[in-house]
């Protein structure tokens, strides 16, 4: 032991002296685990002495530091190394060293630490070889030429880092080439783990040589052991190989030919009879195997094989759901039926479009890959292969002082802490490593940086030989706990729709109750929960102790919360049903919104949103603040089905003939069945009835609203059909609900309790319907008696007064004049005033009018398509242009390009209690040729929908339920089908907040979302602006 701290003290002296020039001292002292002193280790105070030995430290830079660590990571090392309960913890061998080692872990600065054993872990080596490391040969093998933007990218990196599939011989993986039976059975047999064995096989089988002639190669015999190794583990049947191996007669003639010819070859050199057999025989085989084994897979054969590889129990009767959306499953054998079913519910494979499974169909190498990578995990134990993931806590270079060009090459010390809580520490060199794929790229361990969490497999020698960062995903949920299961790491609660969710914990979820520091026992039945989760698991619990979820509106004595969904909102009042009261509560100037954590507008809440309301005082009706439910729980589709099974015990049923509501009408959605969660909000004309009654409508017609929350869908209403449909679009003409009857369309209908109505993809209440209010109805109709099944509410524009007093004005002139701050409109010529739209139409205005401007008011050049600064548009006449980075918008402003140039307003008018009404600019977008006149105008037209897809790279929006202002009508016509329009020249805003063109991933899909959209000389519609409520 002596002599070990001595050469600790000269490596440290001499690193000292090369490296610490700057006068600061680093030293190291023996000192025994059990004496370990406490260690402030985010303040790096030091060591203290602690009983024989002392390690001490006055670090002067993080270097140092870092130095100071690896000390005493060696030091224990090596002390543990040498302890004698701990001699089998180090041992040598050809492959590399594994160490047993030990980690400081600590709660907080001032608790004494106390020792972690650390899992053994090793990396690939081969300890011998100076040269190429084989993780760097590997990677040279699996660094493909022709996979760049491949959709199959990531998983034929994995596949292949796991040597599980691998590539041709010129560093190309050749994805779109279609796959043999031989070379899918050779990958299954990889991945079951047999491949020694295959190979072994087929070298102990293969035919003699006949004079030093041989008519297999090696890869043939290989070929013919992995085809024997399948059939011994059952992935082939006798059958199978009987089917396959029965050549037709032209197939038969065929080969009889080729070897007829081939063994002419052969005839006027000195070979026996016999040894001519023989080399006739060799031949018929390999061409046998060639023809029969070589030809190309269908999807349906390997679907089978896959089934059996992972012994998959088939689905029969009424479970059979997935398979029956495709056209084709009519193609398949009858027998594979059952099995395909299992590996669709599976997501082991999908069909190649939403109606199509092609079962007699090729598979390519790319989609083989995507499948080994959909069920790679469930086989690692045949292949002895553990899967573990984990976050890297730091990356540092095993000697920080040697940092040179070289540092790709250099060693490094990684700490990980995995998912059981223990703190790894992995070494790597240019003789030891490993391959890592982060954002589709393959390289070593230099890839990976400190905060990375990855998932990473291990070999039966605990040696890592393969890991990927796995990017992060967060997103949070709220509701109350039904229970905690620390044994097998679930939480499950009730979120605030009263639907049950389940979510994953792990070590290192933490816990608050009230914002103070809590374990996982503290948390009650019936807390109040924020979840905040990463890639689906829970990494922090906010618990907040004052609700009661089984009792809305219950009052605990220290606080008050009030749970409902909005009824009715104005800018004093708010009336939430709570079930199956009514209960109205006071708005007030102090009364804040939240919404996802953050604050969020009054008018941003929609009837039909599901809140809680928070008071300071218990005796008070004023609210403290309105915390509104995330959008996991919006309607997302409307379907109408015949009810094929009730499945009570899940809470589920299973639908057939499925049709989807879209612009007002309905047409066949594209699974033809569909199994879905449902809730208690189950109705029939008669009223509500439990899930039990509906085996009793097996066979009928039922129409659900569907939210899709946590990618689970299910039925948030339910309502029986009870005679035939009838569909009708119109304005409500009258309303009673004294006799619960509407008019529109000059036709008279009843609606109930189960009548599902939609605004704002919202579930809302029949006390929403008004009068004027524009409606797509399908109705009910039996005995000459009409009842509304479905009413949903149209949007009529969004630039209409709000509850909060604001509203957005849509302006379009000439600028007139740019103030500090402030900009002035005028007229745009003596043609023509400038306009103002007014009930979904542009109205001229003669005087001139100002705006506010912010340092949030997004200024948008539509025609370089670039956004320029406040302090550059307001400000040209001061600042020096040559700040402005970009050339173009340098000699803009330069130029005072934009004073009298035309241009779009978004205006947010806030009117104020004595009246005053303030109008701040919140956009302005300067588009060319705005100055147009006469029939020009027509041109431009308002555009009125949903969301209904985002194509980001192209920039273009896609809506579904499109309407177009009819100028001459004063209404909105429905067009017929989607409506798509490109918005790269366009100001965007979601809720008053402008958004980049980067950022269109925050619109949601089924958003509504208004259009101000202008057509150029070739009649290509662009829209300039763009208002989403959502």
């Amino acid at each position: 032991m002596k002599k070990i701290i001595s050469i600790i003290k000269q490596k440290l002296s001499r690193d000292n002296e090369r490296s610490h020039g700057d006068g600061s001292n680093v030293s190291c002292s023996p000192m025994r685990q059990s004496e370990l002193s406490p260690w402030r280790s985010r303040s790096a105070a030091g060591i203290a002495d602690s009983g024989t030995g002392n390690l001490s430290a006055k670090p002067n830079n993080p270097k140092q530091t870092r130095y100071l660590s690896q000390c005493l990571l060696l030091i224990l090392t090596l002390l543990l190394a040498l302890t004698p309960q701990n001699a089998t913890a180090q041992e040598s061998g050809a492959m590399g060293t594994v160490q047993m080692s030990y980690f400081l872990q600590a709660s907080n600065e001032n608790e004494t630490l106390r020792t972690v054993p650390v899992a053994q872990r090793r990396t690939v080596l081969v300890a011998q070889r100076q040269t190429v490391p084989l993780a760097q040969r590997q990677l040279n093998n699996i660094s493909f030429t022709d996979l760049n933007n491949h959709w199959a990218k990531q998983a034929i990196n994995e596949i292949a880092a796991l040597s599980v599939m691998r590539g041709r011989n010129n560093n190309t993986f050749d994805p779109n080439a279609t796959l043999t039976r031989q070379e899918v059975l050779t990958t299954l047999v990889r991945l079951i783990g047999q491949e020694e064995e295959a190979q072994q096989f087929g070298e102990t089988g293969a035919p003699a040589t006949v004079r030093g002639i041989r008519v297999f190669s090696t890869t043939d015999n290989w070929a013919e052991g992995f085809i024997q190794m399948a059939i011994q583990n059952g992935i082939v049947t006798n059958d199978e190989v009987d089917e396959i191996l029965n050549l037709t007669d032209a197939q038969t003639e065929e080969i009889d030919n080729i070897i007829e010819n081939a063994i002419e070859r052969y005839q006027d050199e000195e070979f026996t009879g016999n040894e001519l057999t023989q080399i006739e025989q060799q031949i018929r085989e390999k061409i046998e195997l060639d023809t029969a084994w070589n030809k190309p897979v269908t999807r349906e054969q390997t679907a089978i094989w896959i089934s059996r590889v992972l012994d998959l129990e088939p689905i029969y009767a009424e479970n059979i759901v997935k398979l029956y959306n495709f056209d084709d499953w009519k193609q398949l054998k009858i027998e594979n039926v059952p099995i395909i079913e299992a590996i669709l519910q599976e997501n082991i494979m999908n069909g190649i479009s939403e109606t199509r499974f092609d079962p007699k169909g090729n598979l390519t190498r790319a989609q083989l890959a995507q499948l080994i990578y959909n069920i790679n995990d469930k086989l690692l134990e045949e292949r002895q292969l553990t899967k573990h993931t984990g976050t890297v806590l730091s990356v540092s270079l095993e000697d920080e002082f040697k940092k040179n060009d070289t540092e790709e090459l250099s060693p490094r010390v990684f700490a990980l802490r995995d998912q059981a809580g223990q703190i790894i520490t992995i070494t790597t060199n240019k003789n030891s490593d490993f391959i890592v794929q982060k954002n589709e790229e393959l390289g070593l361990s230099n890839l990976l940086k400190e905060g990375d969490q990855i998932k990473y497999y291990t070999n039966q020698n605990n040696e890592i030989i393969y890991a990927r960062v796995i990017p992060i995903v967060k997103t949070q949920v709220e509701g109350f706990i039904e229970i905690v299961d620390i044994e097998n790491n679930q939480i499950k609660i009730i979120d605030f729709s009263e639907n049950k969710l389940a979510f994953e914990l792990n070590q290192f979820t933490t816990a608050t109750i009230n914002k103070l520091p809590a374990t996982l026992k503290d948390l009650p039945f019936g807390i109040e929960v924020l979840l905040k989760l990463e890639n689906g698991i829970v990494a922090e619990i906010k618990a907040i102790d004052e609700i009661d979820p089984e009792r809305h509106g219950y009052i605990p004595p220290r606080s008050r919360v009030k749970v409902g969904t909005v009824l009715f909102i104005d800018s004093k009042s708010i009336e939430i049903t709570t079930n199956p009261s009514i209960e109205k509560y006071r708005i007030t100037p102090k009364t804040t919104v939240t919404r996802n954590e953050k604050i969020a507008n009054l008018f941003e809440i929609k009837i039909g949103d599901r809140v809680k309301l928070e008071f300071n005082d218990i005796y008070s009706a004023d609210i403290a603040n309105i915390r509104v439910a995330d959008d996991e729980k919006h309607i997302q589709a409307i379907y109408s089905a015949t009810l094929e099974t009730v499945l009570e015990r899940s809470n589920e049923i299973i639908l057939k003939d499925v049709e989807i509501y879209e612009n007002g009408t309905w047409i066949n959605h594209a699974e033809h069945k569909v199994k879905l969660r449902i809730t208690d909000q189950i109705y029939n004309n008669n009223g509500k009835i439990e899930l039990k009654d509906l085996n009793k409508s097996i066979g009928t017609e039922l129409i659900m609203a569907v939210q899709n929350g946590f990618g689970i869908r299910t039925a948030e209403k339910t309502l029986v059909q009870q005679g035939s449909k009838q569909l009708f679009d119109s304005k409500i003409q009258d309303i009673h609900f004294g006799t619960n009857k509407i008019v529109a369309s000059n036709t008279s209908f009843g609606f109930h309790p189960g009548t599902i109505v939609i605004k704002n993809n919202r579930l809302v209440d029949t006390l929403n319907l008004s009068e004027d209010q524009t409606v797509s109805i399908t109705a009910n109709w039996q005995n000459g008696n009409r009842s509304l099944a479905l009413v949903s509410i149209k949007p009529e524009g969004m630039l209409d007064d709000r509850i909060d007093g604001t509203r957005l004005v849509i302006y379009k002139g000439k600028i007139n004049g740019i103030f500090d701050y402030r900009v002035e409109i005028s007229r745009f010529g003596f043609q023509r005033d400038y306009l103002k739209i007014e009930d979904n139409q542009w109205v001229e205005l003669i005087r001139t009018r100002d705006f506010d401007l912010t340092e949030d008011t997004i200024i948008f050049d539509s025609e370089i398509e670039g956004k320029i600064a406040t302090k550059h548009f307001t400000g040209a006449r001061f600042i020096n242009p040559n700040e402005i980075e970009d050339t173009t918008l340098r000699n803009r402003v330069k130029n005072k390009h934009y004073l009298k140039r035309f241009a779009y307003f978004v205006v947010k008018e806030s009117t104020l209690e004595d009246g005053e009404i303030i109008k701040e600019a919140i956009g302005i977008n300067l588009a060319p040729n705005l100055g147009f006149f006469g029939n020009n105008i027509t041109k431009e037209y308002a555009l009125l929908g949903q969301v209904q897809s985002i194509d980001i790279e192209n920039k273009e929006v896609t809506l579904k339920e499109a309407r177009i202002w009819n100028n001459l009508s004063n209404r909105w016509d429905m067009t017929t089908e989607e409506k798509s329009v490109k918005i790269n020249r366009a100001i965007i805003f979601i809720n008053d907040e402008p958004i980049t063109h980067n950022q269109l991933y925050r619109i949601n899909e089924n958003a509504t979302v208004q259009i101000i959209v202008r057509k150029d000389v070739s009649d290509r519609e662009e829209g300039y602006i763009v208002i989403i409520s959502q």
